[in-house]
């Protein structure tokens, strides 16, 4: 898929109803369509402004997360009610991914440190590839990367097609299958989520700022939670 198709394809889902922050988001979740080895990426003057979407000290709401029931490594069945009560940050990856995918597991593995002391927060990677993502493969996966099942869940689906339109339609962030010598291509953004199961903010996982900001904004959920 080349960079204006990926364009078009922006366009087309952003339909001018569409409240403004979900258009921004939508736009930025296609601007940056990640290729497993390597990253392409729009012009920088084409591209649409950072992901910081808040105010230093509010989060607006961007849109609701959406409705789903996953699998997890434990085989356990997932689903956005067993996260409300929680903020949460998702990413969206796959095992076989050999460029970004361990970057971001990385980034949450050093995020999951930090949730030591804060309680009802949850780190959730959404698995594109569920044909070799089943729960028992996850479960190896997940152990490379030191992750507590109490704080990281990896879920997964029973068929690409419904798990890369939960992505693509659910959380509003880009995926394309694998298509002949094209390797399957995707958002590399992590969502953070409030305990109302809303989405309150996103960043690009691989920006060297990310991580402080999501931290920041989880600890700025917990207290809006708190009252």
């Amino acid at each position: 898929m080349t960079t204006n198709e990926t364009t078009a394809g922006t366009q087309e889902h952003a339909g001018p109803g569409m409240p403004s922050p979900v258009r921004t988001l939508l736009i930025a979740g296609f601007a940056l369509i990640v290729i497993c080895g390597g990253v392409l990426m729009m012009d920088s003057k084409n591209a649409p402004p950072p992901m910081r979407l808040d105010a230093p000290s509010t989060l607006p709401v961007i849109a609701q997360a959406p409705e789903f029931s996953l699998t997890e490594r434990s085989g356990n069945t997932i689903t956005r009610g067993d996260l409300l009560g929680s903020v949460w940050v998702v990413d969206f990856i796959f095992t076989r991914c050999a460029g970004p995918c361990p970057k971001l597991n990385a980034k949450f593995r050093s995020m999951q440190r930090d949730l030591d002391g804060r309680d009802g927060v949850k780190l959730v990677s959404i698995c594109l590839d569920p044909t070799n993502d089943t729960p028992a493969a996850l479960a190896t996966y997940a152990k490379r990367f030191s992750a507590d099942p109490d704080k990281w869940w990896f879920l997964t689906g029973k068929r690409e097609k419904d798990v890369h339109e939960l992505v693509g339609k659910g959380f509003l962030q880009s995926v394309v299958p694998a298509s002949g010598d094209e390797p399957l291509m995707h958002s590399t953004y992590m969502m953070v989520i409030d305990s109302e199961g809303r989405i309150r903010s996103a960043y690009n996982g691989l920006d060297a700022g990310a991580r402080d900001r999501i931290m920041a904004d989880i600890d700025a959920l917990l207290a809006e939670k708190r009252g």
